[in-house]
């Protein structure tokens, strides 16, 4: 809503209160590997999972869709699903090394090429990491692409962020570390 809409890192952002406020986009993002996420982040919180963007990851009870977020430790991760069901097994994870600090903007970026070859950029710096989960190829659903949520694979608890959000941006190419900083360096400057 307008009231959401505040003074952001670049132009202006969404303010997203962690209780039930995101962006529902449709089934728009039906993405094939490779893709790369990134977006502007300033939480306030993270006692819970924080849902920066999912393809599809927005209900149901089992894992698919590629999902962004924070993860309650307060480091990245990303994810894909394999349409099984919720078990460790059947979803793909990089978890990043780095707990992100209250109150202050990350530009954060999320590149999947594939099981075991995903990275996590934190304003430009190679976040490193851990991988887990075991699953297939990525399985898409109907449901919607969202901004600001992914759901938990209960099917009822909903993972909204607390801070906000600005230039989100989805492409089918694996972009490379001198593309991220050259997009981190021109959007830091005054």
């Amino acid at each position: 809503t307008f009231e959401d809409q505040v003074a952001g890192k670049i132009n202006g952002s969404l303010d997203f209160d962690g209780v039930d406020d995101y962006v529902d986009l449709g089934d728009v993002l039906n993405l094939s590997l490779p893709v790369t996420i990134s977006a502007w982040i300033n939480m306030r919180a993270f006692a819970t999972v924080s849902g920066i963007f999912t393809t599809d990851k927005t209900a149901g009870t089992f894992h698919s869709g590629i999902w962004f977020e924070v993860a309650t430790s307060g480091a990245l991760a990303v994810h894909y699903g394999d349409g099984i069901d919720c078990s460790t097994p059947n979803r793909r994870t990089k978890t990043g090394t780095t707990v992100l600090a209250f109150n202050n903007w990350y530009h954060v970026v999320a590149v999947v090429q594939g099981a075991t070859d995903m990275q996590l950029y934190r304003n430009g710096v190679d976040d490193g990491g851990t991988y887990a989960g075991t699953g297939a190829s990525l399985v898409h659903t109907t449901r919607p692409a969202a901004i600001g949520r992914n759901m938990d694979c209960d099917g009822t608890t909903v993972r909204d962020v607390d801070g906000l959000i600005d230039e989100v941006r989805v492409s089918t190419v694996p972009r490379s570390l001198a593309w991220i900083q050259t997009e981190y360096n021109n959007t830091t400057k005054d």
